[in-house]
């Protein structure tokens, strides 16, 4: 176990015989098979856990303000290569496979969800574009004109400007209530949702795969103990 990889511990063996043809002939074959296991606490603090603490620091920009694009798009970048980082350093330190390893799984999925986070900047500036003339801002700016000018004149406000104040409050009303009744109006407020959403439910999945999924030893193996694994 001391001249192994730290990383694998060794589990048991198990010996079997083998009658296989060599030349015409009978031969048999001792076939001695190794069962080991790869500790996974080395790699939930250095992979796992700084790959989930990126992850939430990319949600960031989704309580950010829409016209602090600049800000939103440098921290985006800058988390997106910061897992990227991370992902080069956990593939030179682990062995070359012809096939999908786990925590590359993992990592790559975290990636996407980084990138994702810095596309749905593209879409906030966008909706911030495009964003209704009758929004907060234009509303409390015509609101606080109309009570200046109330207060400024000293004859009573006509019915039409008291119609237009009455509309302003019902179109303020109605955006409330689209905005918070079950879904949210704003690109980010969704986000808000879907992203801890659905990295939360594929945290469940992966888990229950992998914990779900591994082999079951066989009875006749010979299990070694810990002091025996060392010598």
């Amino acid at each position: 176990q001391d001249k192994m990889m730290p990383e694998l511990r060794i589990l048991g063996y198990r010996l079997s015989v083998l009658e296989n043809l060599s030349c015409g002939l009978e031969v048999s074959q001792l076939c001695a098979t190794f069962y080991m296991e790869r500790p996974i606490g080395h790699f939930i603090f250095d992979l796992y856990l700084p790959a989930i603490c990126i992850v939430f620091m990319s949600w960031i920009n989704f309580w950010l303000s829409r016209d602090a694009g600049p800000e939103r798009v440098g921290l985006g970048m800058t988390i997106v290569l910061t897992l990227t980082t991370l992902m080069a350093n956990a593939n030179a330190n682990l062995p070359k496979t012809s096939y999908p390893k786990a925590i590359g799984v993992y990592l790559s999925v975290c990636f996407i969800f980084t990138f994702a986070g810095l596309v749905e900047n593209l879409f906030a500036a966008m909706e911030k574009k495009k964003e209704n003339p009758f929004s907060k801002k234009w509303k409390t700016k015509k609101m606080s004109t109309f009570s200046g000018l109330s207060n400024s004149m000293p004859f009573p406000i006509e019915e039409e400007n008291t119609e237009i104040v009455d509309k302003l409050q019902s179109i303020e009303n109605i955006e409330e209530t689209k905005e918070f009744f079950l879904w949210p109006a704003s690109i980010d407020k969704k986000s808000r949702i879907i992203f801890p959403f659905t990295f939360f439910l594929f945290n469940i999945l992966y888990w229950a795969y992998c914990l779900s999924d591994l082999e079951s030893l066989p009875q006749d193996m010979v299990r070694l103990r810990r002091a025996e694994a060392t010598i």
